[in-house]
């Protein structure tokens, strides 16, 4: 034990009249708490609740300060998923879209968006085949590409 700790042990005994032992346990509260500090010896200490925690009701809004659970949530993930300033805008653009009836929103889960995009690879351009021409200076292959008609599809 340090002599700043002695004294103030010291300090505590003369004010309260109470010795204190090295194996007592002192607890002391944040001052604004209002609660005062106590003396306890070490046979007879046991962990209680907090004062505060036992009286105070239960918040039925504790997304505060946003506006909702919603914006609380949306907020979280763009934190989440580490969006900078321009993706979170979009995405705010795009909750502000569906929020206004423009578009109906269907996804229920990752794999609606997996078989959205699986879907939507139908429509891209192939590579059909390849091709390698000897120039003068080198070898060259290009890709050979070939669209489809789209409304055959």
């Amino acid at each position: 034990m340090d002599f700043q700790t002695l004294l103030n042990l010291n300090s505590w005994t003369l004010q309260h009249s109470l010795p204190i032992r090295v194996t007592d346990i002192k607890v002391e509260h944040h001052p604004n708490s209002g609660i005062k500090m106590k003396v306890h010896p070490f046979d007879s200490f046991h962990r209680r609740p907090a004062a505060s925690s036992v009286h105070t009701p239960p918040d039925n809004q504790p997304w505060c300060p946003f506006q909702s659970q919603l914006e609380f949530n949306i907020a979280e993930l763009a934190l989440e998923a580490r969006l900078n300033n321009e993706q979170t805008d979009r995405l705010i653009r795009i909750c502000l879209h569906s929020s206004v009836g423009k578009d109906k929103f269907t996804f229920r889960n990752h794999k609606d968006i997996h078989s959205k995009w699986e879907a939507a690879s139908h429509w891209i351009t192939k590579v059909v085949s390849f091709t390698t021409v000897k120039s003068e200076y080198d070898l060259v292959q290009s890709a050979v590409h070939e669209r489809s008609d789209l409304s055959a599809s």
